[in-house]
């Protein structure tokens, strides 16, 4: 039986090969011994890890203010304002220490939203300015308690809804918060498998997005606040690629 001769490296690829090496080792050592690597400059650490001069500018929802990120005299960043087509800014919030680097507008050109922790411990608390009289308020005041799954509505600016885990750390129930008065008030509460929340057109929790201990999704509804829930769709875990909605009274 006649044997397989082994594969052969052609004798113009081995020499182009070793060609390329020695011109990039008689490269470097040029470079090195000409000093030509000492000439290039190092990028500056402040340019690319320092605050900007603004960031993230957002109009408010009737277009008559701006909100920005910028940082204060002591360097920390702060959330500033500025009327459209004035030069006025003005810094509206006045932390001293951590900085903020996020907010929103609430459905009104008087309030701007933020979330907050203490101190790193990764508690977020939701705090709000009102544009009208400069004052900050911690929305959600409450120890080891952190917010999240904020939900807003366009027909009412005076209210949002937060989840806190404040009955149960383990769970986020919903709270709607009122911006006016800082009145916190159970909207609804998380039976344990319930990930989110969504409002219809009356900015009422109807619908809820479930992981089950199955592994399943259910997506939730309720008549009103006061009826009981029911399951409106549940699928397999390989068979969900979407949460639940409910908007305007017809589930999309």
């Amino acid at each position: 039986k006649k044997e397989k001769e082994p594969t052969r490296r052609r004798p113009g690829l081995i020499d182009m090969q070793q060609t390329i090496f020695v011109f990039c080792i008689v490269l470097a050592v040029s470079l090195q011994v000409s000093g030509v690597e000492k000439e290039v400059p190092l990028i500056p650490r402040k340019l690319l890890f320092g605050n900007p001069d603004k960031a993230y500018p957002l109009i408010s929802p009737g277009g008559t203010r701006i909100a920005y990120l910028a940082p204060s005299k002591e360097g920390v960043m702060n959330i500033w304002v500025v009327t459209v087509g004035k030069q006025d800014d003005r810094m509206v919030t006045k932390d001293p220490v951590r900085g903020i680097f996020d907010f929103l507008w609430g459905y009104s050109d008087d309030y701007i939203l933020f979330f907050q922790d203490t101190n790193g411990d990764e508690n977020d608390h939701l705090k709000s300015v009102d544009l009208r009289n400069g004052n900050v308020r911690d929305l959600t005041p409450y120890k080891d308690v952190r917010a999240t799954n904020l939900l807003k509505d366009d027909q009412h600016p005076e209210e949002v809804m937060i989840g806190l885990n404040r009955r149960d750390p383990r769970l986020f129930d919903m709270y709607r918060v009122n911006l006016l008065t800082g009145d916190v008030k159970l909207e609804a509460e998380n039976p344990g498998d319930v990930i989110g929340w969504t409002t219809d057109r009356q900015f009422k929790i109807r619908a809820a997005t479930a992981f089950r201990e199955d592994l399943s999704t259910a997506i939730r509804v309720r008549d009103s606040v006061d009826k009981p829930w029911r399951d409106l769709l549940v699928t397999p875990f390989e068979r969900t690629p979407f949460l639940g909605q409910y908007n305007g009274g017809s589930l999309v």
